[in-house]
């Protein structure tokens, strides 16, 4: 009964979705446009290099798509996801919050998606990522917004809580891998507060793609859909952007 009180409510914020102009640009797209960022930049690169997926866990979805002269290395803290991993060129453990296991200089581009709100210091990943990175190289990285509704819920909420509310209402994003199986810490995962740690580290934003979409995480329930929709309309109008809903950011090493 429940279940099907869901799918209903769901299949109706699905038919009024297009309605609302900020639903256009969702996550769905930053996902697709992420890795051909990545794939693009590399084939501007016509010597080949290495690409670093920071915190790459069970898989590489850019892998297949790279030119064939670079090298891809996955870096995670967890020994248990990288091993599943079959994508990649090279696995590495290591907490990317606190170091990334390359020479100085040795990296031509490092990528993270869905990563950094999950460390609890962010600083430490921007300074390493500026060690490791050749001058001119390329950091894109796509991360949810410490301010968007659906954030501010999850880091009030104890994480078992938040974690079974996600498997309840949206089964598939956990079968999909999506589910919040790590803890969010959000820190300095905010358009301003970012910015300008990556000024202070050594990096020119090159690109920034800001969407405020992310009522799907209300479609369980018509009411807080429509109500979220009005929120993202108006923060969308109005180009608040530390109140996004997502951040897709290529800042490029200066020095």
């Amino acid at each position: 009964m429940i279940k099907a009180f869901i799918q209903f409510n769901k299949r109706i914020c699905l038919a009024v979705e297009n309605y609302f102009p900020q639903s256009k640009n969702d996550a769905r797209f930053f996902n697709l446009e992420y890795e051909r960022l990545i794939v693009d930049y590399a084939r501007q690169m016509k010597e080949g290099g290495v690409i670093v997926d920071a915190g790459g866990g069970r898989s590489c979805p850019f892998a297949r798509k790279k030119p064939s002269n670079f090298k891809i290395t996955s870096v995670d803290i967890s020994a248990e996801e990288l091993e599943a991993n079959i994508d990649v060129d090279d696995k590495k453990i290591s907490d990317i919050s606190r170091h990334l296991p390359f020479e100085d200089s040795e990296v031509d581009i490092i990528a993270s998606k869905m990563v950094i709100e999950h460390l609890p210091q962010t600083e430490g990943f921007i300074s390493e990522s500026g060690r490791v990175l050749k001058a001119g190289g390329k950091l894109i990285t796509f991360f949810p917004s410490r301010f968007a509704p659906f954030a501010l819920i999850s880091q009030s909420l104890p994480h078992k809580l938040s974690e079974g509310l996600v498997a309840a209402f949206h089964p598939e994003w956990v079968s999909g891998g999506r589910s919040g199986r790590f803890r969010t810490f959000y820190d300095k995962c905010y358009y301003s507060a970012f910015k300008s740690l990556l000024d202070s580290k050594g990096f020119r934003v090159e690109k920034e793609y800001i969407t405020y979409a992310q009522s799907r995480y209300f479609d369980f329930f018509f009411p807080f859909y429509i109500l979220s929709m009005t929120y993202e309309l108006l923060v969308h109008t109005l180009r608040l952007k530390n109140l996004a809903a997502y951040l897709l950011i290529v800042a490029q090493k200066t020095g």
